[in-house]
């Protein structure tokens, strides 16, 4: 089956068939494209709305031609089974996917789709937006994972200072109620693999953590997805050790107060294996 398919703006009509299509990456923040069929290369130096227009086009010929989740999804994390402090943002064969690659590969069409047409009515700002809170996230996490460790802590810039000085008053209570903690915690699975924010020991029992940063208050969708990617965690972890987990805990951080959000590890572990099993 081949499909004819017009891509918006000046990109150009393209042949698109099921076993062309070898990957596509998109990167809003170089601004550039490459499209490989069938070992036929081609770059692109197209503005965001562009960009924008190619990812829903490719997310149309994908849930046309019935993809898998991986034939989609090129982009996330990979561990390597071997040697697990190894990780790469591109699948290799043999390594194993990361939870939230899982989860971004097996969203439901329709969803994913729209949240790409959303951001392509204001491109430039949702380019920004995706990469300001890439970077927030990333950043307070080191800072986190540092200030648990007593380490050195990396400085951070003005606007970020209210998400430390909100989480440190925490932290502080988790050390000083935690038999045994252990952050940045690498998990693998048969399948998969994860980086738990934190694991929490108090009086034997434990509990597992995600830290998650947000200016305005959390969705109803990403709080599931949040509470899936514990999932993963959790199912990884109990597969490792064969220790039961009392409960997965999202503390969402703002600016200028935290939330929790807990659910029981059983909660939603069946809709995270059969996301885990669809991918395969």
């Amino acid at each position: 089956m081949v499909l004819r398919l017009s891509v918006l703006h000046p990109l150009e009509t393209m042949l698109l068939d099921r076993h062309e299509i070898d990957s596509a990456l998109i990167s809003s923040s170089v601004q550039l494209v490459n499209l490989q069929l069938s070992g036929w290369k081609r770059a692109y130096s197209p503005n965001t709305e562009e960009l924008l227009a190619m990812a829903i086009a490719l997310e149309q010929v994908a849930g046309t031609l019935e993809l898998k989740p991986q034939e989609v999804c090129r982009m996330g994390h990979w561990y390597n089974p071997i040697n697990r402090t190894e990780r790469v943002n591109y699948p290799v064969d043999g390594w194993l996917p990361s939870v939230s690659t899982i989860l971004d590969a097996t969203q439901p069409h329709d969803r994913r789709v729209a949240f790409k047409r959303a951001a392509l009515r204001k491109p430039f700002e949702a380019a920004q937006r995706k990469e300001r809170t890439s970077e927030r996230g990333t950043t307070i996490h080191e800072w986190i994972s540092a200030y648990l460790n007593r380490s050195y802590l990396p400085e951070l810039p003005l606007k970020m200072q209210p998400y430390s000085n909100i989480i440190k008053p925490y932290l502080d209570t988790t050390l000083g109620i935690a038999t045994e903690f252990e952050s940045e915690r690498v998990v693998y699975h048969q399948f998969f693999a994860g980086t738990i924010d934190l694991v929490q020991v108090v009086n034997g029992r434990y509990f597992l953590l995600d830290f998650k940063t947000k200016d305005k208050p959390i969705l109803s969708d990403s709080l599931h997805d949040a509470y899936l990617q514990l999932s993963g965690y959790y199912e990884a972890f109990n597969y490792e050790t064969g220790l039961d987990v009392d409960a997965l805990i999202v503390v969402v951080i703002y600016p200028t107060h935290i939330k929790l959000h807990s659910i029981e590890p059983q909660q939603y572990l069946e809709h995270w294996q059969n996301r885990r099993a669809y991918y395969a």
